[in-house]
């Protein structure tokens, strides 16, 4: 298994987010795994967002969808992330997320974060039907996250 650091500059794909649980929001700080793909090029790169990390995820990419209303669409992003690699595959777990996107979609999609994160929302209060994946986080992911959550660092 090798780990290093990458930086992808592409589009989440709007349609690709996937929760591991149905239960998958409305913790205080944590959340289950949110799984989606971030297109660069011709590549889309598999990518595991934990805690916090997903439910902002989860909410630009709700914000997008309503504003849009396109769930075919992207959202343009700038992600930091550890690539980790067994040999078979390479995964991303993201660790910060820039988003590109208008003012509008921030106002609204920073206020919801705040509003899942107090525990007044979730996605079954939003009416968010939000598709629960087949796959399980890696076990090199959920290594890395865990030990991120100790305070071992990135």
């Amino acid at each position: 298994m090798a780990n290093a650091t990458i930086r992808i500059d592409g589009a989440l794909a709007l349609h690709s987010l996937r929760a591991t649980r149905p239960e998958i929001l409305g913790l205080k700080n944590d959340a289950s795994p949110l799984f989606f793909k971030v297109r660069a090029g011709i590549q889309e790169h598999p990518v595991w967002a934990y805690d916090r990390l997903a439910i902002v995820v989860f909410c630009y990419t709700h914000v997008a969808r309503q504003n849009t209303g396109d769930l075919s669409g992207a959202l343009e992003v700038s992600l930091d992330g550890i690539l980790i690699s067994n040999g078979d595959c390479a995964n991303v777990l993201a660790k910060s997320i820039h988003w590109h996107t208008s003012g509008a979609i921030r106002r609204v999609a920073e206020r919801l974060i705040g509003e899942f994160v107090d525990g007044r929302v979730t996605p079954r209060s939003l009416g968010v039907q939000i598709d629960v994946s087949a796959r399980t986080p890696p076990a090199d992911i959920l290594k890395a996250a865990t030990q991120a959550r100790k305070g071992g660092g990135w």
